[in-house]
């Protein structure tokens, strides 16, 4: 009897204990996750959870469907080969810029630096450019010859409307002259080329300007043309942006003369290329910055260097051997 009232003592005392804090919270733990007593997981019982699991699919798999179902009305409303708004409607304009290539390292740098270290850079950057002028022969869609002897009146273009939307030009690469990539573009002889192009503006088209500006005029005097300018056909100059740019730049050619209008309109033909220019420095003075302005000439342009209207600066460098 004496055991039996020591064993009903400590129990007692047990039990008017409470337990630790954390043994506590373990407990609670346990009591939530799963209530034997009242069957419960995380204090729902079965059905009230196959409640909320049905509410959720239902009320996600609406939000899916109306959201799929706006996202297909929104699709319809737009044109695959075309965007919504062009030219005057939209923020790009309808005054193209220009661009240039190869690219510096540093993209927000407009200068090329010819070294030795960055001439195979910049001869790998032209011919990964080119490639696909140099293999477009093999590319899908309708190819045409659009050199002024080959253009027959039922292939020349004289407006941007859908008559030529899907035709390609082919472009001539052996108009490129010099700059070709046989001859490493020039770098590898200090008389580096530089290719200059149109950046693209669906449905852009440009006029012929007549009479050529005086400007355009002295510029192709002063420079080797592998063939004479084309009649029908965008030109391009460059110049120094400064007097003294102008006296350091040296003679330049380019290949060829002028961009071909008949490349105009963009209307997201497949495998469509833009027509280029290469401009090519021949005498360039060492380890001195030179900056060139370049410009392509269009009626009813106005260049503007602060906006990128028809018009592309870069610097120049050529550091000696």
């Amino acid at each position: 009897m004496p055991d039996n009232a020591a064993l009903s003592e400590a129990q007692l005392l047990e039990a008017t204990i409470p337990p630790s804090p954390i043994v506590q919270q373990w407990r609670e733990l346990q009591t939530f996750l799963y209530n034997p007593k009242d069957g419960t997981v995380m204090g729902r019982t079965g059905w009230e959870w196959l409640q909320v699991i049905a509410f959720y699919l239902a009320f996600y798999g609406f939000l899916a469907a109306f959201f799929a179902a706006a996202l297909h009305l929104f699709m319809m409303t737009l044109d695959p080969r075309q965007p919504r708004w062009q030219r005057d409607s939209g923020q790009i304009g309808t005054t193209p810029g220009m661009g240039f290539r190869p690219r510096p390292p540093d993209p927000e740098s407009q200068l090329l630096w010819i070294n030795s270290t960055a001439k195979q850079m910049y001869i790998d950057q032209l011919k990964t450019f080119l490639a696909p002028y140099t293999n477009q022969a093999t590319n899908n869609g309708p190819l045409l010859d659009c050199s002024p002897m080959s253009l027959t009146p039922n292939t020349t273009v004289t407006q941007p409307d859908d008559t030529h939307s899907d035709y390609v030009c082919k472009f001539d690469m052996s108009l490129l002259g010099a700059c070709a990539e046989k001859y490493d573009f020039g770098y590898n002889t200090n008389q580096p080329c530089v290719l200059l192009k149109i950046n693209k503006i669906y449905g852009w088209f440009p006029n012929v300007m007549t009479p050529v500006p005086s400007e355009v005029t002295a510029f192709q005097q002063s420079i080797q043309l592998i063939s004479p300018p084309d009649s029908q056909s965008i030109p391009v100059t460059c110049a120094g942006e400064t007097e003294l740019d102008s006296a350091l730049l040296g003679p330049l050619a380019m290949y060829p003369a002028s961009l071909p209008q008949s490349f105009f309109p963009y209307q997201g033909q497949a495998n469509y290329l833009s027509p280029v220019v290469m401009l090519q420095f021949l005498d360039l003075p060492r380890d001195v910055i030179v900056n060139v302005r370049c410009k392509f000439w269009v009626p009813d342009v106005v260049h503007d260097a602060a906006k990128g209207w028809a018009t592309v600066g870069l610097q120049i460098m050529l550091n000696s051997e």
